[in-house]
């Protein structure tokens, strides 16, 4: 996903996650279009994401991912992501 894409994308939107180096695959939905995020010591614009299915674990044995987590696509892990609907 290139950065206009992120920046284009809107709430109900799916997007696939992929880490190739784990091999750890999810879907998610928007949940809030690209905004400003205050993480408290570090701010930074983002698309908020919702976990709604897991294809693949990958090798996270001690991370797993879980349906409903919260996540962000920013400008750090937008290559890893790809819109589906």
């Amino acid at each position: 996903m290139t950065l206009d894409e992120a920046k284009a994308l809107k709430v109900g939107d799916l997007v696939r996650y992929h880490d190739p180096l784990s091999l750890l695959e999810t879907y998610e939905v928007v949940m809030e279009g690209w905004h400003k995020h205050d993480g408290g010591s570090l701010s930074t614009d983002c698309v908020t994401l919702q976990t709604i299915a897991i294809v693949s674990q990958g090798d996270y044995e001690d991370d797993p991912a879980y349906i409903g987590e919260a996540g962000w696509i920013n400008e750090y892990n937008i290559e890893q992501f790809e819109k589906i609907a």
